[in-house]
């Protein structure tokens, strides 16, 4: 969960909670259902992860045209930033943020298994951002924000500078200077080799294929007897034979010792 989300939930803590007079903002019947469960939904997301970013941001843009716009004193003036700062515990930037990356990328799956850091996303849900590395980071997800600005530079001049080189030729260049090449084909070369590339996924398989599968157990709203209640006995055919079990645990304990001294 990124900084500005735990802001924003610990905003919505410490306000005195009071009933939002929807009906002063001119929002009634269905619209005033709507929204108050997405003012639910909405911090029902904020619990999760930072993937939580973009749930938000599809509620909110949902939300904003359910509030007319009413004559005031000084013109029209819509109810809409009330609501997110008194109902959603934000404030308006936040929210825009929030919005701006979803506008920019309406395709992308909030439920995604692996998704860059909002910042990031926010970096490369600029119009000026290129597309070979929207798609590049987007595909590694693991990139760190520091890797994902210089990309975003380096590719940026170059694509500035036409024609872009081969695929091959990319590769060439990227393994001589040590930067990154965009292709003429719409990648990014970074001058590894096949056999690098290969590591690299299978790097990739082996850290996100036990974090998903942690964040899964995690994610579980039911005790070990009710998910065996669950099953067919023909389910667990070949499974604990080797006492599968017990060493995962062994490891899982393993790894939070690990863990709680690495971040601790």
């Amino acid at each position: 969960m990124t900084d500005d989300i735990r802001a924003a939930l610990r905003m919505n803590r410490e306000i005195v909670k009071q009933d939002f007079d929807y009906a002063a903002v001119g929002v009634k019947g269905g619209d005033q259902e709507y929204l108050i469960k997405a003012v639910s939904k909405f911090h029902a997301a904020g619990n999760r992860t930072a993937e939580a970013y973009l749930e938000m941001g599809d509620i909110l843009l949902d939300a904003r045209p359910r509030f007319p716009r009413l004559p005031t004193s000084t013109g029209f003036k819509s109810g809409w930033g009330d609501w997110v700062q008194r109902e959603i515990g934000m404030n308006v930037d936040t929210a825009q943020k929030m919005m701006y990356v979803r506008r920019a990328m309406p395709d992308l799956d909030p439920k995604s298994e692996c998704l860059p850091s909002f910042t990031i996303l926010r970096i490369i849900a600029s119009s000026k951002t290129p597309e070979e590395v929207r798609n590049h980071i987007l595909a590694n997800p693991e990139t760190t924000l520091a890797d994902a600005i210089q990309i975003k530079k380096d590719i940026s001049a170059q694509k500035m500078m036409a024609p872009l080189p081969s695929p091959k030729k990319a590769r060439e260049i990227a393994r001589k200077t040590g930067i990154p090449q965009a292709a003429s084909d719409g990648t990014i070369s970074f001058g590894a080799t096949e056999a690098d590339a290969q590591k690299a996924t299978e790097r990739r398989t082996l850290i996100y294929g036990v974090k998903d599968a942690i964040q899964k157990i995690a994610d579980l709203d039911i005790s070990p007897e009710e998910w065996l209640g669950h099953a067919q006995s023909w389910d667990f055919l070949e499974f604990n034979q080797n006492g599968e079990i017990s060493q995962v645990t062994e490891w899982l304990d393993e790894l939070n010792s690990i863990w709680s001294k690495k971040i601790g």
